[in-house]
C-alpha cells in the first residue's frame, strides 16, 4: 500500500527530476535574452507554443493512459509491448502531420510570426513536439512503475544535453534562434534513441488492443489539455497578432519567473499524485478520503510558502532571468503565481475525476473556460495588452481550478480541513499587507525585510494552531535526524 509517506518520497525524487527537467528552461533563459532582441524571443516563446500545441495534438493523452492502465498488464513483457505500440503510433502520427502541414508552414509563419521566413523555424517546431511526445510517453512509464531514480536519470542526462546544445548552439556555432531550436531537438531525439532501446530489445510485437484501450481513454483528456494550453498560452498569440513581438517577450518572461513554483510544487506534486490516489484509492477508500484530505491541506501551505517567496523577490528573479531588458516583466509576476495556485488545485481535484473515470466532465468545464478565455482576450488585450491577458488569465485558470475542485466534491466526496486552510489564508494576508506598510529604506534592509517576512510565515501558522501533534512529532524527528547527521559529519569517529 502507498502511504502519504511514500507520496512525499516519490514527490521528493520527482521533484529532483523535474528540477532538471525545468530548470535548465530557466538556466537557459539568461543566455537567451543576453543573444536575442526582446522581439526575438518573442518569437522564440510563440514558437515555444506552437510546439506545445503540437505536443497535444500528436500525444492524444496516450502517456496519461499508459499511466492509467499500466497496473493493468499482465507483467512487464505486457507493458514493453504497450509502449512499442504507443511509440510506433506517434512516429506514425508525427509523419502524417508533417505531411498535411508542410504547405503551411509559410502561412503560419506569417499569420502567428508576421514573417514567412520563419517558416523553417514552425516546420523544426513540430519536430521538437515529435520528440517531446516520446518523452512524455517514456517518463509516464518510469511514473507508473514509481522508478522515481529513473526519472532522476534521464532528466538529468536531458538536462546535460539541453545545456550544453543550447550553449554550444548559441555561443559556438552562434546560430540565434535556430541554433536554440536545434539544440532542444537534439537534446528530445538523444533521450528517445536511449530509452526506446529498453522496450525494442526485449520484443518487436505492437498490440493494436491496447493502442485501442488508451486512445480511449487518451483522446478525451486532449480536449482538456488542449483547453489548459488555451488557458495558459493563448493569450500569446493574442498579442503577438494585436501588439508586437516585444509585449509577448516581457509576458513570456514573467511567466518563465512564475515557471519556478511549478518546478519545485506543483510538477513534482502532479508526478507523484496521480499513482498515489489510484493505489490508495483501491486499498482503503474511507482512509484514502482522509489521506487526500490532508495532502489537499499540505499542498495549500506548501504553495502560498513558495508564491510568498517568488512574489517577494520577484525583482531578483526578473533581472536575474532578463539581463536588464524586461524589467516590466516584474508586474506580471503576481497574476501568474495567482493562476498556478488554482493550476495545482485543478490537478488536485481533477484526479478524483480520473478516479471515478468521470474525464468526460473535466473536458466540459475545461472547453467551457477555454471558450471564455478566448472570448475574453479577443476583447480585452487588443486594448489593455498584456495587463488585460494576465487579468483574462485569473479569471479563467482560477475559475477552472475552483470549479473542478467544488465539483470534485461531488463525484468523489472529501472533506476538507477548512480550519487549517482559512488558517493560511489568514497568515499570507497579514504578511502580504505587513510587507507593503514596513518602510524599505535601501536594498539591504529592503533583502532584511523579506528575508523576515518569508520566514515568519511558518511560524505564524505554528502560533496560529495549524500543525496538528502528530505533524510537529515528525517534524522534530526529522530536525533530531537532521542534527545526528551532521554532528556524525563534523565529527569523525576515532
Amino acid at each position: 500500500m502507498i502511504t502519504i509517506r511514500t507520496l512525499g518520497k516519490n514527490s521528493i525524487g520527482y521533484a529532483l527530476g523535474t528540477f532538471f527537467y525545468y530548470s535548465v528552461t530557466i538556466l537557459l533563459v539568461p543566455i537567451y535574452t543576453s543573444v536575442l532582441s526582446v522581439s526575438e524571443y518573442g518569437a522564440l516563446e510563440t514558437l515555444t507554443v506552437i510546439n506545445q500545441t503540437l505536443l497535444i495534438l500528436i500525444g492524444l493523452g496516450l502517456s496519461n493512459a499508459l499511466l492509467r492502465f499500466y497496473s493493468e498488464s499482465k507483467n512487464e513483457a505486457e507493458a514493453h509491448e504497450i509502449v512499442r505500440s504507443s511509440s510506433v503510433f506517434i512516429l506514425a502520427l508525427s509523419l502524417v502531420f508533417f505531411s498535411v502541414l508542410l504547405p503551411f508552414f509559410r502561412p503560419i509563419s506569417q499569420a502567428l510570426l508576421g514573417n514567412e521566413t520563419y517558416a523553417i523555424f514552425v516546420a523544426l517546431a513540430l519536430i521538437w513536439a515529435a520528440g517531446g511526445v516520446l518523452n512524455e510517453l517514456f517518463f509516464a512509464y518510469h511514473r507508473a512503475r514509481h522508478d522515481a531514480k529513473t526519472y532522476v536519470l534521464i532528466t538529468f542526462c536531458l538536462f546535460i544535453f539541453r545545456l550544453f546544445l543550447n550553449i554550444l548552439m548559441i555561443y559556438i556555432v552562434k546560430w540565434g534562434l535556430l541554433g536554440i531550436l536545434l539544440g532542444n531537438i537534439i537534446s528530445v531525439w538523444m533521450i528517445n534513441a536511449w530509452s526506446s532501446f529498453r522496450f525494442w530489445t526485449h520484443g518487436l510485437t505492437i498490440s493494436l488492443h491496447w493502442l485501442k484501450v488508451l486512445l480511449g481513454f487518451g483522446l478525451p483528456l486532449v480536449v482538456t489539455r488542449f483547453s489548459w494550453l488555451i488557458l495558459n498560452s493563448a493569450d500569446r498569440y493574442f498579442l503577438a497578432y494585436y501588439r508586437d513581438l516585444s509585449e509577448v517577450g516581457i509576458y513570456s518572461l514573467g511567466y518563465k519567473a512564475g515557471l519556478i513554483i511549478m518546478i519545485i510544487v506543483i510538477v513534482p506534486f502532479q508526478m507523484a499524485w496521480g499513482p498515489f490516489v489510484f493505489s490508495r484509492f483501491a486499498s482503503d477508500r474511507e482512509e484514502a478520503k482522509k489521506d487526500f484530505s490532508r495532502v489537499f491541506t499540505y499542498l495549500v501551505s506548501v504553495l502560498s510558502f513558495a508564491s510568498l517567496g517568488l512574489f517577494l523577490f520577484a525583482p531578483e528573479i526578473v533581472s536575474f532571468l532578463g539581463a536588464g531588458k524586461f524589467d516590466d516583466a516584474i508586474f506580471v509576476m503576481p497574476f501568474v503565481l495567482f493562476a498556478y495556485f488554482f493550476n495545482a488545485i485543478y490537478y488536485w481535484a481533477g484526479n478524483l475525476f480520473h478516479l471515478e473515470k468521470k474525464t468526460i466532465i473535466l473536458s466540459v468545464i475545461a472547453v467551457g473556460m477555454a471558450a471564455l478565455n478566448l472570448c475574453l482576450n479577443w476583447i480585452v488585450v487588443p486594448i489593455w495588452g498584456w495587463w488585460g491577458a494576465a487579468t483574462v488569465t485569473i479569471i479563467t485558470v482560477g475559475g477552472m481550478g475552483l470549479i473542478t475542485l467544488l465539483l470534485s466534491r461531488r463525484i468523489c466526496p472529501v472533506n476538507l480541513e477548512s480550519r487549517r486552510l482559512a488558517k493560511i489564508m489568514v497568515v499570507m494576508f497579514l504578511l502580504v499587507v505587513s510587507y507593503y506598510l514596513l518602510p524599505l529604506s535601501s536594498a539591504v534592509v529592503s533583502w532584511i525585510v523579506r528575508g523576515v517576512v518569508l520566514a515568519i510565515f511558518p511560524i505564524l501558522l505554528f502560533v496560529f494552531g495549524f500543525f496538528a501533534p502528530s505533524e510537529l512529532d515528525f517534524g522534530r524527528s526529522l530536525i533530531s535526524k537532521g542534527r545526528r547527521k551532521f554532528i556524525s559529519l563534523i565529527v569523525k569517529p576515532t
